[in-house]
């Protein structure tokens, strides 16, 4: 007899197993880049949503930057030193020191919490700011506030939170051109 030894064959079972294993992480592998490719697209599309819903120019002032997302809800939430439970925002900010602050809430209900909560902080003794009334511009009536050297003014949209700060030159016509902007008249 011979000792050579006969190799083994593996059976179609296992080859099929392991060529289903094999089909199943390419299938996994294209699904995961597939999401994230869509992710990234998705992102890029909101961002530029955001950029394209500030105004190009107001009061003359061109826009300088729009920050969006994380990053903006970051700022707004250093502000107030805490978490303001918003879920998603944009800032813009124009040549001498315009800026829109626009806050997305959950909801109108907590928006208008937001806003009354600014409000009763401002009125119960802010240290930054002082509260000058509400201000019919427009359509809008805004409360209107001031840190001593500027002018701001806040008021709800919706489910937004809207803060304008005017810039020392043409302050009101950039209020009133961001406000019927973003007011969409």
């Amino acid at each position: 007899m011979n000792d050579a030894r006969v190799a083994q064959q593996p059976s179609s079972a296992s080859v099929a197993r392991r060529s289903g294993r094999v089909f199943l992480a390419q299938v996994l592998f294209v699904g995961m880049l597939v999401a994230a490719v869509a992710g990234g697209l998705w992102t890029i599309t909101r961002d530029q949503t955001r950029v394209a819903a500030a105004p190009g120019t107001l009061a003359g002032m061109p826009l300088q930057e729009v920050m969006t997302g994380e990053a903006a809800l970051a700022r707004m939430e250093g502000l107030h030193g805490k978490e303001v439970g918003l879920r998603d925002g944009w800032i813009a900010s124009y040549e001498h020191g315009g800026v829109l602050w626009v806050g997305e809430a959950e909801s109108e209900a907590v928006a208008e919490r937001l806003t009354s909560r600014m409000t009763e902080r401002i009125e119960d003794g802010n240290p930054m700011f002082r509260h000058l009334g509400i201000e019919s511009i427009g359509r809008v009536a805004a409360h209107k506030v001031t840190d001593g050297s500027a002018l701001h003014y806040y008021y709800q949209l919706g489910e937004k939170v809207v803060w304008i700060t005017a810039p020392q030159e043409s302050g009101h016509q950039f209020v009133e051109e961001a406000m019927a902007a973003l007011s969409g008249s």
